[in-house]
């Protein structure tokens, strides 16, 4: 279970949780830091009438363009968050620094996400069952593909009279089609090590309502 630590003077301002055992023979869970804290999170959201209609800039005198064009709303929500904690297994690494498992923002690509360099690929000297941790469960500095999506809705209200109304609406979900890579294959004696292979966020799709109100 999540349990939040009480945080004393100085401590750092990122949500952490004892969730997890850090070797498979301690009786405590271990604090980490929680996949909950992004360091960073902008969200932006809007909200417009068209210019289009009756007491609008254009297409404001009466005919069919005016009641095809008028009335329309269009509202958006647009997401720029940092990505998750990557979790390991229990590796044994050779390097000098864990900061050398990084790779600059040129250097990263899909293809290899974190320096694989120095890690032992031998199935057989590796770490074994009840062998206890040695390297870390989560790096605070490298994370998955951050999240830049963009959601659109498209809305317009027809007055039918007497009360009624008839309302429809088209929401674009990730308007703009972009792709949010999942984490890494973390597993040297894997030949995907460090390969990213799959899409963590959904591809853009439409969704199309109609509501009546009498």
């Amino acid at each position: 279970c999540f349990r939040p630590r009480p945080r004393s003077s100085g401590s750092s301002s990122a949500r952490i949780g004892a969730d997890f055992f850090l070797n498979e023979f301690d009786t405590e869970p271990t604090w980490r830091t929680s996949n909950s804290s992004a360091p960073h999170h902008l969200i932006v959201t809007a909200i417009t009438e068209l210019p289009f209609g009756a007491g609008k800039p254009w297409l404001s005198n009466p005919g069919i363009l005016r009641a095809i064009a008028g009335g329309w709303q269009v509202s958006g929500i647009y997401h720029l968050q940092s990505g998750n904690l990557i979790g390991w297994p229990n590796l044994f690494y050779y390097g000098d620094s864990y900061d050398d498992i990084q790779l600059s923002g040129d250097e990263q690509d899909r293809e290899r996400w974190f320096n694989t360099d120095n890690f032992e690929t031998d199935s057989d000297r590796r770490p074994a069952s009840f062998h206890r941790r040695v390297f870390p469960e989560r790096l605070d500095f490298l994370r998955t593909d951050m999240r830049n999506q963009l959601d659109m809705r498209l809305t317009r209200r027809f007055n039918l009279g007497e009360n009624r109304r008839f309302e429809i609406a088209v929401d674009a979900i990730n308007l703009l089609n972009n792709v949010e890579w999942a984490g890494p294959n973390t597993d040297p004696g894997n030949a995907n090590f460090g390969v990213v292979t799959a899409q963590r966020n959904e591809p853009r799709w439409l969704q199309f309502q109609g509501r009546f109100t009498f």
